[in-house]
């Protein structure tokens, strides 16, 4: 199947969003769901080191396709790969290499659209993602048991140079263009890959992250045998979040739950399971030097080459910012 453009992340950056649009904008035709085969059998073989095998596995679009319709395939897990499997992190850059050679030849397009974000937010985003997916341990366990995932993952230089090899037409975007102007993020992807316009628009754009509070009685569930997670069975919230996502296993609903739980409902299942209120520093982390010089050198650097001057120095602050906070004397 041939696509017109491929959405390819990174990871949170308001790619659900994203998606969610294309799905509902009838000038344009989505493939996501229906790319999660294709993106199991990438990270298989990549497992498996056969990466030499081409992927026979079709991408399917979401929606039925109507006349005229432009295709789109996003997923965010073409950029990176094996969040919380730390024996497999060695392998992000193979896996990336490997996969921007498949996506081309299964969608026959050569224009590629990249999402990126500021990267200690980012940092942050994925490290509450991780616990989402069932990590447990605070910010710091996080950055340095999967420091591979996280220097891997902002290794921008090394991504691009593999998908340049064949995608002609790349473009860029910060994130934050998103949240700060939506009408010139979206012409700026339609004037530069000259696509119809996207005129949907939908409330609440981006998904509402863990607070200190949710993220600590997540983690420390993760790390509970079921029949400990499983006394949230009584609660009357569970019933509703079992419906929702009665797809999940059942061991791993207690997430959701937490996900979507009040305030209320979150100091009952401290008191539950005895829990005490966490410290700030859960969601602390220190950078190691190697780490911090490469994503001078790979990510901030690079960028100043693809993206709005302004983008490139708001990030910059930032990481200065944190630098300065985290290694002053």
């Amino acid at each position: 199947m041939n696509f017109d453009l491929i959405h390819i992340g990174m990871m949170k950056t308001a790619t659900t969003y994203l998606q969610n649009v294309w799905l509902k904008d009838s000038n344009y035709c989505l493939a996501n769901i229906g790319s999660k085969e294709f993106l199991h059998h990438l990270r298989k073989n990549v497992r498996k080191d056969k990466t030499k095998s081409i992927i026979k596995t079709t991408i399917r679009t979401d929606k039925l396709k109507q006349d005229n319709q432009i295709m789109i395939l996003s997923n965010e897990g073409f950029s990176t790969a094996f969040l919380n499997e730390i024996n497999h992190q060695k392998q992000v850059l193979k896996f990336i290499d490997y996969t921007s050679s498949q996506l081309r030849y299964k969608t026959r397009s050569n224009q590629l659209l990249i999402t990126v974000r500021e990267p200690i937010s980012w940092i942050r985003s994925i490290y509450i993602q991780s616990i989402k997916e069932g990590w447990s341990g605070s910010a710091q366990d996080f950055v340095e048991q999967q420091g591979l995932f996280l220097l891997y993952s902002l290794h921008l230089k090394m991504i691009l140079s593999y998908y340049k090899r064949y995608f002609e037409k790349i473009l860029i975007l910060p994130f934050e263009l998103l949240k700060e102007n939506e009408d010139v993020f979206w012409n700026t992807i339609t004037d530069t890959f000259q696509l119809p316009s996207v005129e949907t628009r939908i409330e609440n754009k981006l998904n509402k992250s863990l607070d200190l509070e949710k993220a600590y009685l997540l983690s420390s569930l993760n790390q509970m045998p079921p029949h400990e997670t499983g006394k949230l069975l009584n609660f009357a919230l569970y019933e509703s979040v079992m419906e929702k996502y009665k797809s999940s296993k059942i061991n791993s609903l207690y997430r959701k739950l937490v996900e979507r739980a009040t305030k209320s409902d979150i100091a009952k299942m401290y008191s539950l399971f005895e829990l005490e209120a966490p410290r700030a520093s859960f969601f602390d982390f220190h950078l190691q030097d190697n780490f911090i010089k490469s994503i001078q050198k790979n990510y901030l650097n690079y960028l100043q080459f693809y993206i709005n001057p302004a983008f490139v120095h708001q990030y910059q602050q930032s990481f200065d910012q944190y630098i300065k906070q985290n290694f002053s004397s």
